[in-house]
């Protein structure tokens, strides 16, 4: 995946966190089920030891029809020293398809910061 890509991805992901809600066709406990394929399907998939979900997954409209998820864990490579590490789990919601990307260049927001802070604001 180019790098281009994943840089959509991720802004499409920002944008789809700040705008958007699950969708309406499916019910709540289907939506969960896929959230726990998708989950076991990046920790799979996962390069990183002791990976897990750095934080909720965000599914994209189905024109698009991927959802993402951020890993954490930390490199197995000797020479990497256990550093902690992050990669994007995207999957294709039609086909199951799992692609992972390095994402280190992914931060956090500051605590008590939010990605979205008008998000639930009202006027």
């Amino acid at each position: 995946m180019s790098s281009t890509i994943l840089a959509r991805a991720c802004a499409a992901g920002y944008v789809a966190l700040c705008t958007t809600s699950s969708g309406h066709a499916s019910t709540p406990e289907a939506w969960a089920s896929f959230g726990d394929e998708v989950t076991r399907a990046c920790l799979h998939a996962s390069q990183l030891r002791d990976s897990h979900a750095a934080g909720e997954r965000i599914d994209f409209d189905d024109k698009m029809g991927v959802s993402i998820l951020l890993l954490e864990g930390h490199y197995p490579q000797p020479h990497m020293h256990r550093q902690r590490g992050r990669e994007l789990c995207i999957i294709d919601r039609r086909t199951r398809e799992v692609s992972i990307a390095i994402a280190d260049g992914i931060s956090h927001p500051q605590a008590g910061v939010g990605l979205c802070p008008n998000r639930h604001s009202h006027p």
